[in-house]
């Protein structure tokens, strides 16, 4: 969704950004990997929901080697805000200058029935 395609937020630089989402209905501990181009400091993700197809809840997971998992924040329906002339939702998770290469996004609290679709995930160093 264009309008969250800010290079800058909160001072931290846009190093990457990606979509993603389920192939049917969402289930718990579905999960999406992003690898990031080099080990960076994260200080801030900014994750963008459709707003039909979310989850209740969510947790952001940082990973040095893609198999041992820090996580670093939840995102919960609660926490979402409407986007202003988009059918989206945003929610903002700051992440303390975590260092890592893999980012996962995973599904803890599925919305029963329904699919799940991630308009984007703004990884900010």
């Amino acid at each position: 969704i264009g309008i969250h395609e800010r290079p800058v937020v909160g001072g931290c630089r846009k190093m990457f950004s990606r979509q993603a989402g389920t192939n049917g209905p969402q289930q718990a501990d579905d999960s999406f990997t992003f690898t990031l181009p080099r080990k960076t400091r994260i200080r801030h993700i900014r994750t963008v929901l459709m707003a039909a197809d979310r989850m209740k809840e969510a947790t952001l997971e940082t990973s040095l080697d893609g198999l041992n998992w820090t996580p670093v924040g939840t995102v919960t329906d609660s926490d979402l805000t409407p986007v202003a002339g988009y059918d989206a939702f945003v929610a903002d998770t700051p992440c303390a200058r975590h260092k890592a290469r893999f980012v996962r996004f995973r599904i803890t609290k599925p919305n029963e029935g329904k699919w799940f679709k991630m308009a984007d995930l703004n990884i900010y160093e």
